[in-house]
């Protein structure tokens, strides 16, 4: 072990001073993987030509001694100068000599493991200095002559690969150029973030930001926003909305008269009241009316149904008329709406045949005829076919007069000379309207007052409800008051034998919007109409329980006429039938020539009811196509002894039951009115 530890000194001195004398260049030193051939080569005995040194060489002691002399020179010379001294001092002849006896040497294995770690040790370093590399890496390596000349040219070709790339710091550089790039971007950010959320179109905003001419496109972009909302306005090719005149009326005084705004507690109570009595006017129709309804088929043979969606419903007002008579400027003025989003389209050309229904809403939507058919309100449109529902339209509202009431506007009647039909039918749908109407509103324009088919066709469904229908003369400002008098006149006169009443029809003559009053106007007759016209609606939210219930009176004697009516038609039958007589045409000729069997007259006469509250003969005919008249049972024969007769039960909810129910509501409507000066 001495030997060895003696002998690895002077070789690594030995390689050292050689590299020195050889003034091999740093950049052209040869590799440690290059040299490490050679050094293995050595430590195992094997010679240049690659065979093993003969075993008498590591046996020859004047080696050992020579090597013990050398080492003792060497330590006395290393004490006394430094070690850059001893190695310009030593004598290059010594270094031939000695270099061929380490390589004899080295064959030993026991020096194997220390050997490489000392090179292992020296590796290390090279990599985290380059410095330290460059000076350590010529101790290891051996220059020859015999090693081949490729092998630099490959591994220089490595070393540069790994060390410039990290080495280098080429991120870093490019990130200060990119953070100046933002540094004048965070200015306009800021202000661009504040506008983006304003502006609508966010697609543009992106392509226009990043350049610093954003500050400039900024305020076109919020300049743009009102048209936006003027085209979506303007998009209903019914009709427009008008710009707000710079003046206009105040309309303070339609919440005041509607009672809109009564305290929330007060109408609880009023509504709490007003459901409990409805509920109680469905259960009696349910036991009194529905059993001879049912029984005698009443509807097949009327329109006018009497359902939950009757029952419960809000009170309907309806608004009917000519042609830009102002309908739906009416509507506007009444609801709040003018000159908004939300209004209904004017115009003074005939608009589009729709018709409008507005709704109470929590928040603003538009409705089609599918949603709005889907409403138990209005369910039962759907029965007039798909071409209808498709001219069907509707709006819901947050607004407080739709919370009382429900608003419907008819199409215009427009009166051409040639008739054009409908795909609709338009004169039932118009019925169907009138028959849940608690008032009805006929708008007329002071220059439209032509009549003709479609008048005459509209005033004959109005009749029998002359107290529920008001006319209203729109834009009467626009005349003068002398020919505002002969305008009423002649309104009326014309319109009485329509409605087949000796009455006239109450008629209010105002100017229905928020614009101010043309010079020259009958301000006080104008705005005393609109009040009485306001006053009149009122009346009409309020009385809704008195309405529903006359409303299912009304029904009540429909259905019992037409069970007598039926009856009346079936004893015929059975008078004039015989034993062996063919009972079908018995039964057509008297359902052909009711007349000639006095049916209606005797009905009339016995029954002590009118014959103006009777259905047509020619309704029958079609009754009696769809039910064979001998199929139906005589009146008589619907009692039984447990249940009674359904018409007693019927007749009993007409004349009592149905009466009481308004006194009953009155009551616990003063009951209210008493208690609140308590509080």
């Amino acid at each position: 072990m001495a030997v060895c530890s003696l002998f690895k000194c002077p070789v690594i001195f030995l390689l050292l001073i050689a590299s020195s004398l050889l003034n091999v260049a740093l950049t052209d030193e040869p590799t440690f993987t290059q040299c490490r051939v050679h050094i293995e080569a050595a430590i195992k005995g094997i010679g240049p030509d690659g065979q093993p040194e003969p075993a008498s060489l590591l046996e020859e002691h004047p080696v050992e001694e020579q090597l013990t002399e050398s080492i003792a020179n060497q330590e006395e010379e290393y004490h006394e100068a430094s070690p850059q001294e001893q190695i310009a001092e030593e004598p290059v002849p010594e270094i031939i000599e000695e270099e061929s006896h380490p390589e004899e040497a080295l064959p030993v294995e026991e020096p194997e493991p220390a050997y490489e770690e000392e090179v292992v040790a020296e590796y290390v370093p090279e990599e985290l200095s380059e410095p330290e590399v460059q000076e350590e890496e010529p101790v290891v390596e051996e220059p020859l002559p015999e090693e081949p000349i490729p092998e630099p040219e490959l591994e220089p070709e490595l070393e540069p690969e790994p060390e410039p790339e990290p080495e280098p710091v080429p991120e870093p550089e490019p990130v200060p150029v990119v953070v100046e790039e933002p540094e004048p971007e965070p200015q306009p950010e800021p202000v661009v973030v504040t506008e983006e959320p304003v502006p609508v179109p966010e697609p543009e905003v992106p392509a226009v930001v990043e350049p610093q001419t954003v500050e400039a496109a900024a305020p076109v972009e919020a300049a743009a926003v009102p048209e936006v909302a003027k085209v979506i306005v303007d998009d209903p090719a019914e009709g427009t909305i008008e710009e707000a005149p710079e003046v206009r009326r105040s309309r303070d005084h339609i919440a005041e008269i509607l009672r809109l705004g009564e305290e929330p507690e007060n109408k609880m109570i009023r509504d709490g009241i007003v459901l409990n009595v409805l509920k109680d006017v469905k259960k009696l129709v349910e036991n009194s009316v529905r059993s001879l309804e049912n029984i005698f088929k009443y509807n097949d043979v009327s329109n006018r149904n009497f359902g939950d969606s009757e029952i419960f419903s809000k009170p309907l007002v309806l608004f009917l008329g000519p042609w830009s008579g102002g309908k739906s400027s009416i509507v506007n003025y009444l609801l709040g709406t003018e000159y908004t989003q939300n209004a209904l389209k004017t115009g003074a050309e005939p608009s589009a045949t729709f018709f409008q229904i507005l709704m109470h809403g929590e928040t603003e939507e538009m409705l089609d005829g599918t949603q709005l058919a889907a409403d138990w309100t209005f369910s039962g449109l759907q029965k007039f076919g798909q071409a209808f529902i498709d001219r069907l339209r509707g709006k819901r509202l947050p607004n407080k007069l739709l919370e009382k009431a429900n608003i419907v506007e008819v199409p215009g009647i427009l009166e051409v000379r040639k008739q054009v039909d409908r795909p609709y039918p338009f004169n039932d749908v118009v019925q169907w309207f009138i028959d849940r109407a608690d008032i009805i509103f006929v708008v007329y324009d002071p220059t439209k007052l032509d009549t003709g088919i479609e008048h005459e066709a509209l005033f004959d469904q109005l009749k029998g409800r002359q107290n529920q229908v008001r006319v209203l003369l729109n834009k009467a400002d626009s005349v003068t008051q002398e020919e505002l008098l002969l305008i009423q006149n002649n309104l009326v006169w014309n319109l009485s034998p329509l409605m087949a009443s000796s009455l006239p029809p109450t008629l209010y003559a105002g100017s229905f919007w928020s614009k101010a009053y043309k010079p020259d106007a009958p301000v006080r007759l104008l705005r005393s109409h609109e009040n009485q016209m306001l006053q009149d609606l009122r009346d009409t939210l309020d009385n809704v329980v008195e309405n529903t219930i006359a409303e299912a009176r009304r029904h009540a004697v429909r259905v019992r006429n037409h069970a007598k009516m039926v009856d009346c038609y079936l004893t015929t039958f059975l008078n004039q039938k015989g034993f062996f007589g063919n009972k079908k045409a018995v039964a057509d000729d008297i359902i052909e020539n009711p007349h000639n069997y006095h049916i209606f007259e005797g009905l009339s006469t016995l029954s002590n009811i009118s014959r103006y509250d009777l259905p047509d003969a020619e309704v029958y005919k079609d009754f009696f196509r769809l039910h064979p008249l001998y199929d139906f049972k005589p009146l008589a024969s619907t009692c039984t002894f447990f249940r009674g007769c359904p018409l007693d039960k019927l007749d009993t909810a007409i004349a009592y039951e149905l009466p009481e129910l308004v006194g009953k509501y009155k009551k616990r409507l003063q009951s209210i009115v008493s208690k609140k000066p308590s509080h």
